[in-house]
């Protein structure tokens, strides 16, 4: 008999049964609902909390706006690392979206092609970022970004994801903001409406 079989070490495992009994209990499927239900409604108070932190938000319907919504769902569920990797997919996309809106040619088609930092740079170069503190903040996302996806914060920092979320709104508003104008319409934001709402988020 081997050492290991005679000093069996024990381990730490993760079951999960749910799986199984939806598929064979005849009453399987309302007993997840009621589990998913009760795991839901167990983090309503945090995640109305959270709702509040994220502030409203007036956005045109574009190609970005897919993530940032779900980005702020797993903000909202208290998912740090999720949200924090898809705050970094936002990010990405709101580039993409510039140069295609705001670029043409050879310089758009060489944004299109480059990683996320070189994306930046090659935009502010260009001067195509409407917000003047834009591709700091997108650098600072980026930065925040590569601590959680590279495996370096071992615990998630909540000040840390919600700083995430306020430079995000920051740099979509100022790039894609709406704010209303007159007879119900919505307007472009504007220098003054991108100042206050920084100096509101303490940016």
């Amino acid at each position: 008999m081997s050492e290991d079989e005679q000093n069996p070490v024990g381990i730490v495992v993760f079951i999960d049964s749910l799986p199984n009994l939806i598929k064979h209990l005849p009453d399987g499927k309302e007993t997840a609902r009621e589990f998913l239900l009760r795991r839901f409604n167990s983090k309503m108070d945090t995640m109305i909390e959270n709702y509040e932190l994220l502030g409203p938000a007036l956005l045109p319907a574009d190609g970005f706006l897919k993530y940032l919504l779900e980005a702020r769902d797993l903000f909202v569920e208290g998912f740090d690392y999720g949200a924090v990797a898809l705050c970094g997919m936002v990010a990405d996309s709101v580039c993409i979206q510039v140069a295609e809106q705001r670029v043409s040619g050879s310089e758009k088609r060489e944004i299109l092609e480059s990683g996320f930092q070189a994306r930046v740079e090659k935009i502010a170069e260009l001067k195509k970022f409407r917000g003047s503190t834009t591709p700091e903040l997108l650098h600072e996302i980026g930065g925040i970004r590569r601590e959680y996806v590279h495996l370096r914060r071992p615990t998630a920092e909540h000040k840390e994801v919600l700083r995430i979320f306020q430079i995000l709104r920051l740099v979509v508003f100022a790039e894609f903001g709406l704010v209303p104008g007159e007879g119900g319409k919505v307007v472009p934001a504007g220098p003054a409406d991108i100042e206050r709402l920084a100096q509101g988020l303490g940016i």
